[in-house]
């Protein structure tokens, strides 16, 4: 009886397997339109209906800031995040590999992209500490002491910024992740188009930035915990109930 349990989850998982398989290669024969909003402007891409699938994930989120609250000041966009529509939105922000990344759309990337800037802008401008505060550079924003697009490009006029950032674990990986999210990009926007090679100084800016970050010397001044998480979430509770789950499971299975 045990046995036959046992066999029949290896097969329902090699079919989910093959099935999964299957769908994914159906993603990348269907090259499909896909209408999205910037700034209040229309912009179509020719892209893989995986893309478009990873895409819609976002949709609802980014039509309602793109266009309801394109005019909202800086603290008040920060509190329209909170809205169930992007709900997907956050829980994804540090997630760096989409289906677009790679995938085979001839625009598949550029939708990566506007994945990633929306979650770039995200930290640059609504970042904060673990006792809810703005972090340094989010409250400079807030503030208009500068522009999230200053932030982007480390240049002279936000570099105070990081030695702040040192004294805060959250806020400072949550500038790492911006960075290591930006410089990726820039990377790339240089090697199609030989007219943004200015973007370079960015990246050199970024990586230097990015570089003094990491460094024993700023993490040391407050160490991020194995329990933090830059969401809030204690990943550590997550994993033990999700082994509680899949320990639960696979004793009905054999008893």
């Amino acid at each position: 009886m045990n046995l036959s349990l046992l066999k029949l989850l290896g097969l329902y998982t090699i079919n989910f397997l093959i099935v999964k398989a299957n769908s994914n290669a159906d993603d990348d024969k269907n090259i499909v339109t896909l209408e999205t909003y910037f700034n209040g402007e229309l912009y179509p891409y020719t892209c893989s209906q995986g893309c478009k699938k990873d895409y819609e994930r976002y949709q609802a989120c980014f039509n309602a800031l793109d266009n309801e609250f394109i005019n909202t000041d800086f603290s008040e966009l920060c509190d329209k995040y909170k809205f169930d529509s992007c709900k997907n939105f956050i829980e994804d922000l540090f997630k760096k590999e989409t289906y677009c990344t790679t995938g085979p759309g001839p625009e598949d990337f550029n939708v990566h992209d506007e994945i990633t800037m929306n979650k770039i802008f995200y930290i640059a401008t609504c970042a904060t500490d673990g006792q809810g505060n703005y972090c340094d550079f989010s409250q400079h924003i807030q503030n208009k002491d500068y522009a999230p697009v200053n932030l982007y490009h480390m240049k002279d006029d936000v570099n105070g910024t990081l030695s702040i950032s040192c004294n805060s674990s959250i806020c400072r990986e949550s500038l790492v992740k911006m960075l290591e999210y930006l410089i990726p990009l820039y990377k790339y926007d240089v090697s199609v188009d030989i007219e943004l090679s200015y973007e370079k100084e960015y990246i050199e800016n970024d990586e230097r930035s990015l570089a003094i970050l990491n460094n024993e010397t700023c993490v040391s001044q407050d160490p991020i915990t194995q329990e933090q998480n830059l969401n809030g979430v204690n990943t550590l509770n997550i994993i033990s109930i999700v082994n509680i789950i899949f320990i639960s499971i696979i004793s009905l299975l054999l008893f």
